[in-house]
């Protein structure tokens, strides 16, 4: 399968391996279910280590994308703030992460220069929640899963699961020995994706 991105606007990108931010290396002390790494609002990691726990918090209107190769066991996670770069091209510039249009190609460019292969990637999101706008004027997390919805499918890439919409924050972890994806709501429970 091909490596290339077409983006909502209708236009194309290769994905090429290139130099991004990449999860901290974890010894193999640190390699256990407890070691976790961040990802902060508008970055994103990505990482070939076999253990451990990607874990993003503070999701409301954001969207935290998740993938995973289960044969290569590469992990990336991402938590996008906003739907579309052109609004702000000076801020996509330097810190791509910010955006859906922007950031969802490097979280794929990564895991693509750490082995993993575009059809082995299984791909599940979270967030896009009306936390701080509850009568929807803005509509902010629509917006934001639209976008991601428009660069899945333009890419035949499947979500293979889903937990979005809601007006209460979430958290999301996937444990990288096993590609597993849980949401953490605000009231502590527990939501396997």
């Amino acid at each position: 399968m091909s490596n290339k991105l077409i983006l909502p606007n209708g236009t194309s990108q290769l994905v090429q391996p290139r130099e991004e931010r990449a999860a901290p290396s974890m010894s193999s002390a640190e390699g256990t279910q407890s070691s976790f790494v961040v990802v902060d609002l508008a970055d994103m990691k990505a990482t070939n280590h076999p253990t451990g726990c990607l874990v993003t918090q503070s999701l409301g209107s954001c969207v935290a994308v998740a993938i995973f190769d289960p044969e290569a066991r590469i992990g990336g996670l991402l938590n996008y703030i906003l739907p579309d770069s052109h609004i702000c091209r000076e801020r996509a510039m330097t810190n791509p992460f910010l955006f859906a249009d922007t950031g969802i190609p490097l979280l794929f460019r990564r895991a693509y220069k750490l082995g993993a292969l575009k059809e082995r990637i299984v791909t599940k999101v979270a967030g896009a929640g009306n936390v701080l706008d509850p009568k929807e004027n803005l509509r902010l997390g629509q917006q934001n899963y639209e976008a991601l919805s428009r660069i899945m499918e333009s890419n035949h890439v499947e979500l293979k699961g889903k937990f979005v919409g809601g007006f209460k924050g979430m958290a999301l972890k996937m444990y990288l020995e096993t590609g597993r994806v849980v949401v953490e709501l605000g009231d502590g429970q527990e939501v396997e994706i």
